[in-house]
């Protein structure tokens, strides 16, 4: 389960805004001298070693960690055939607010879980998509 997660750090650097814009460095390392650490940190580069069911979670609004994030983790899921769903958040930014959503989070992990463990579906609940299933 990933929570409005980082995919891929150099993509993340060309999003971050101004006020954030040399943090990533200081966190993880300068490009262009440190590109193989940047490599090694973003899960995006190490896709073929994923094969348990994935569910992304991301704010279409947040900031922080731009939602092409969770766009470009959900095509290389996608493209592999891990089993994977993507629930995007309109109006949220980097963690939610609405209560609605947070509800419709929680549900969509629970309906994920139940799809992808084999235990019963919860009734009243609606169904995730599950790609790759």
């Amino acid at each position: 389960c990933s929570l409005y997660g980082i995919a891929d750090l150099e993509l993340l650097v060309g999003d971050d805004h101004k006020f954030e814009s040399r943090y990533t460095f200081s966190l993880v390392a300068n490009l262009p001298e440190g590109r193989e650490v940047f490599i090694e940190r973003s899960p995006i580069h190490h896709i073929e070693r994923l094969t348990a069911p994935v569910i992304l979670f991301q704010g279409t609004e947040d900031l922080v960690v731009p939602a092409n994030q969770a766009e470009v983790m959900a095509a290389a899921l996608d493209a592999r055939g891990v089993p994977h769903s993507a629930v995007f958040f309109a109006g949220e930014g980097h963690g939610f607010r609405q209560a609605d959503n947070i509800v419709r989070c929680l549900e969509a992990e629970l309906s994920f879980y139940a799809q992808t463990l084999g235990f019963p579906h919860p009734e009243g609940v609606d169904p995730v998509e599950v790609k790759h299933l």
